[in-house]
Parts: C-alpha cells; structure tokens; sequence
C-alpha cells in the first residue's frame, strides 16, 4: 500500500514538473488584421464588439473605421428595401436583388400620423419619414434605432400654425373617375436626403414653392437645410431658381453629392420648359441646367413626361462635376 502511494506521488510530482515547463503558446493577431476582421461584419455585431475594450469602442467610433465600414458595404451585392406602414407602425424589407428572397423584416412603433406620410429615399441605411405638420423621424434600419425627432422646420409651423383645410386633403378625386391623384401642394413636402460626400455629414434638404404663387411674383421657391449633426434648421439662397417652380410629386434622387429636381408649371405639373435642378449638398448652393428633353403623352394632353435631361453646365465661375442625366435610385 506504501509503495503504491510513493508510486502515485512520484507520478503527481513528474506531471507538475512536465506542466510548469511546457511551454505556453500564445496567438497575437496584429491590430491591423483585427479591424479588417472586424470591419467585415455586420453593424450589429461590431455594435456588440464595442463591449470588448475601450480601445474597440475607440476604434470603432472613428470616421474612418465607418467609411471604410461604408465602403465595404457598398461592394457587395445591393439590396430592395420596400416600407409600409399603418397608423402606428412602420416596417422595413430587405430582398436580395437576384433571388428576390427576403432575407430581413424591421417593425417600429410609431405614434399616430395626422394626414399624409412620405417617406425619403435610404442614404446609408437612414430613411425618414414625415408629414406635414409632424417633426420629422429619422430611422437608422442597420442599427434598428429610432433617431430622437428632428425639431419642426419652418415650413411645418407655418401650416401647423395656420392650418388651411384645402391645402391639407391629401387626396383629390378625378371627374372622369381616375384613382385619386395627390393633390399637389402636398406633393411639395417631400424634401431631399443625402450624404456631404467631404464632411460626411447627412443634411435634408427641403426645397418648396411658395404657396399660393401671388405671394411674391418673383421670388417662387424656398429651401431649408438640417444638418443631422447640426441640429437646426435655416434657410439657403434660391436666387438662381427665383423664376421656377419645384414639380410636384417627385422625391429627389441623391448622387455624387448633390440632389435632384425637376421644375415645373405654376400648378406643379409637368411643362414643356422643364428644367433640371441641382443642389450641391456640400456648397449648399443650387444652380439649373439646360431643359431637358421631354416628349408628349397622349394620356396627359399638354403634360409632359420627365426623361433624361441634357449635359449640365454650372454658373459661370464655379467648377463642379455631375452627371448630366437624372440618376437611378434603388428602390
């Protein structure tokens, strides 16, 4: 029995001794390659990462990691997003592009919308929404996070102020029993949203007729700007748009850094003279090209369609670079 218990203490003894000199490997990944790691991953997950440390959280935070994050994003397949919503709730539908499968489905509560809701084109996951006299919502559907609202832009307190009830029906009934068209002052409050592609920040632009047009026989057209980051809203100089007048019912395409208009008649409806508008979103500056082809409709009598526009040229003075035709927007 004694010698069994040496045998088992000299066993103890040699298993200790082999444990305290084996070597312990150690894997280091390099900090470089763990941000390519982590930048590949979806936002939900690198939310989570930040939790690890405070260099992560750090690291994580900065404007570059973000457009770096962007970018990466950007080159892989794109994706449909559609939006419905009701009274109370608004969702989110992500499909794939090729299989047309849906791959993610978002719902928010939301408190009740008075009157007609529009909802602004997707930049980098943000959508809005608003109405007319109701504070703008901003929804971050990456981070499946409800912005705090945005404080009312003049526009809206003037009619939240001074409710008129023609110009609040959002529906007008045709006489030869057509669906129901928009009526198109109301059509006027859909607003542009996009990226400064040189500061990155993401402003709304709401570029408007003044209503009714008797106002002021010269000036036609108003333009606030929120800057997300900023927080506010003011008002920018529309002197090169002073004799022209926002089509109604358009939401405007955002593409290389500036949005995208087309003008119409006094009444908001297509003309023969329509001209494309552009808003530089880093300048704050708008400028109008050249009429844009447009070509008749046997539906709409003396309506014109909207069609590729011809090559822009800015002001005289000023270099700027875009494109000459209105750009595709995902849907």
């Amino acid at each position: 029995m004694m010698a069994s218990m040496e045998i088992y203490q000299r066993i103890v003894r040699e298993t200790k001794r082999r444990r305290k000199g084996r070597r312990e490997w150690k894997i280091e990944i390099p900090n470089d390659v763990m941000e390519e790691i982590v930048m590949r991953l979806p936002v939900r997950s690198i939310m989570r990462f930040q939790a690890v440390s405070k260099h992560w959280e750090s690291v994580i935070k900065t404007r570059d990691f973000g457009a770096r994050h962007m970018a990466n994003q950007r080159s892989k397949d794109p994706k449909l997003m559609f939006v419905g919503y009701s009274f109370y709730n608004i969702c989110f539908d992500q499909m794939d592009l090729e299989t047309t499968s849906l791959e993610e489905s978002l719902c928010f509560d939301i408190e009740e919308i008075n009157g007609p809701i529009e909802i602004s084109e997707c930049c980098d996951g943000l959508v809005c929404f608003y109405c007319l006299t109701q504070a703008v919502k901003v929804i971050n559907t990456a981070t499946e996070t409800l912005l705090p609202p945005l404080p009312l832009a003049n526009f809206q307190r003037l009619h939240k102020a001074h409710p008129d009830p023609d110009l609040e029906r959002d529906l007008r009934l045709e006489d030869d029993g057509q669906p129901p068209v928009p009526v198109p002052f109301i059509s006027f409050t859909m607003f542009g949203f996009g990226k400064d592609n040189v500061t990155g920040r993401y402003k709304i632009v709401w570029l408007y007729n003044i209503y009714p047009a008797t106002l002021n026989k010269k000036k036609k057209t108003r333009c606030e700007v929120f800057d997300l980051e900023e927080r506010r809203w003011r008002f920018v100089t529309t002197r090169a748009l002073d004799h022209h007048h926002i089509l109604s019912n358009q939401r405007p395409p955002c593409a290389n850094g500036s949005l995208y208009w087309l003008t119409g008649d006094e009444q908001g409806y297509p003309s023969t003279q329509t001209k494309l508008i552009v808003f530089d979103i880093h300048t704050e500056i708008n400028y109008h090209g050249a009429p844009c082809a447009a070509r008749r409709s046997p539906e709409s009598g003396d309506r014109t369609n909207r069609s590729a526009c011809k090559d822009l040229r800015p002001p005289r003075g000023e270099r700027r670079s875009f494109v000459g035709t209105v750009p595709k927007t995902s849907v």
